[in-house]
């Protein structure tokens, strides 16, 4: 099963969103996940406890210490087209094209 995070500024509304969409995509897939969310800051201090952070594509570039334990980042530019995520899972995740 997959452990994915999914981070917002505040931990509140967006990170909410992202994980409904995620949810929804990686159920189409067939792929198990557990998945939480929380704000930035929380991400950033726990990411590489997990295999895979969403978050919007502003803040992708803020867990290096995640990145370098072998946590994939996942910037996404608009957070409500399940097309572009399932695309980005396909592609960084399980390896489709």
């Amino acid at each position: 099963m997959l452990k994915v995070i999914c981070a917002c500024a505040s931990g509140i509304g967006t990170s909410q969103m992202i994980k409904i969409k995620i949810q929804r995509v990686f159920d189409k897939l067939g792929v198990p996940v557990s998945i939480t969310h929380c704000s930035i800051g929380d991400a950033k201090a726990t990411g590489q406890k997990y295999d895979v952070i969403f978050c919007s594509a502003n803040f992708a570039d803020r867990f290096d210490k995640a990145a370098e334990a072998g946590t994939v980042i996942i910037g996404l530019k608009n957070l409500m087209d399940e097309k572009a995520i399932e695309a980005e899972i396909r592609a960084r995740i399980l390896h489709q094209e």
